[in-house]
């Protein structure tokens, strides 16, 4: 490119002209008022998700539907233990990070950076106590009779760094909404805007979004279907694995070394996982409006379409013997009634609109037909299926 040509095309002469010029260039840049909102729901939503998933795994619910009170009561207890213990650890964590960035504008030799520094050190060592409290205090779901009983072996911990906990998440995304609904209030302030809550952000539907170009970017429901796939696998591996050790001629105990962890263990972990994704995806789920629904449906039909595709793929002769054959092709049919009902209704939307008009025009007689050929195309299908 002829970088003179380009320089040449701004008239620097005319600084307002050229200030123009250069703004128009590229995407439109979102007003602070739209982007503040949009981060607030965001971080709502994801406060929210946080909150479910955080009661159901405390176990209170599943007490609640048994009739045990007096469990209820305590599970919610050592659950909002953990939880300001966590936001605590959290409040810490954040002021400790901002010591820090301001001890990286000091100079090396300021009196400032000393006592910085001492500061950064006590709050290390408070968290690390506060991490230590946590740790003895019973898990989600365990009352404190189960948790007493367990042996130190019993009270098993993953190796290396653990996962961040759920108490942990809840505080760290409940921050983050309070730090950004703060933001959008100032701006709707200056603006002269109706003053958001949490609970006016928290009613507003999230949108299945995908990508323009290429395959279809995952939305957030997708990413979880694609864990819980993942690890649904890891489970039936798990078994298989176990099997295959226990069948082995060669296989005996490990006596040396760090001890194996043991297929109970590794099992109850994937499981906890599962039904933390399931509860996840259910609570999204239960925030999509009909379109939103019928959307998810239709994904669910074309991943399990998917998966007996991959598997006629393999052996195609053995696969047309199974039923699975069968499902599959069951499967084509409904997919395809839905996909047309969708177009169906798309086509019927637009007819509406323009449906004002007294005299019909060409688009509209196209809509028309258009439209009745999907319909009795539908109605084909159902009755084949």
């Amino acid at each position: 490119m002829n970088i003179e040509k380009v320089n040449k095309s701004v008239d620097d002469s005319n600084p307002e002209k050229m200030a123009v010029t250069i703004a128009s260039r590229g995407r439109p840049k979102e007003a602070p008022l739209q982007l503040a909102k949009r981060t607030a729901i965001k971080a709502v939503i994801k406060m929210k998700s946080a909150e479910t998933l955080f009661i159901e795994a405390s176990g209170q619910l599943a007490a609640d539907v048994l009739g045990d009170k007096g469990l209820s009561a305590e599970l919610k207890e050592n659950a909002n233990k953990r939880l300001e213990i966590a936001k605590k650890i959290n409040s810490i964590r954040i002021k400790k990070n901002q010591t820090k960035k301001e001890l990286d504008d000091l100079r090396a030799d300021s009196p400032q950076s000393d006592i910085l520094r001492s500061g950064i050190n006590k709050m290390t060592e408070v968290n690390k106590n506060l991490r230590a409290s946590l740790s003895k205090e019973p898990p989600l779901g365990m009352s404190n009779h189960e948790w007493g009983i367990l042996s130190a072996d019993d009270k098993y911990k993953d190796v290396g760094r653990p996962k961040l906990s759920l108490e942990s998440k809840l505080a760290s995304f409940t921050q983050e909404t309070i730090k950004a609904v703060s933001n959008l209030n100032i701006i709707e302030k200056e603006e002269g805007e109706e003053i958001s809550t949490i609970d006016s952000l928290s009613e507003v539907k999230p949108k299945i979004t995908t990508g323009k170009v290429g395959r279809p970017e995952l939305d957030v429901i997708g990413k979880l279907d694609k864990k819980l796939h993942i690890t649904e696998r890891r489970i039936r591996d798990l078994y298989v694995d176990n099997v295959k050790r226990k069948a082995a001629k060669n296989y005996a105990v490990k006596t040396s070394g760090r001890k194996p962890i043991a297929f109970e263990v590794k099992l109850q972990k994937l499981q906890k996982e599962r039904v933390t994704l399931v509860s996840e995806i259910k609570s999204l789920e239960s925030h999509l409006d009909s379109e939103g629904l019928i959307a998810r449906e239709l994904k669910l039909m074309k991943d399990e379409r998917r998966n007996y595709r991959v598997e006629r793929n393999k052996d195609p002769e053995k696969f047309a013997l199974t039923d699975n054959a069968t499902k599959l092709n069951d499967l084509e049919i409904k997919i395809k009634a839905l996909e047309t009902k969708i177009k169906a209704t798309k086509i019927g939307v637009r007819a509406e609109a323009i449906s004002h008009i007294s005299t019909p025009t060409p688009e509209e007689l196209k809509l028309a037909k258009r439209r009745h050929e999907l319909l009795q195309e539908l109605q084909s299908l159902q009755a084949a299926g």
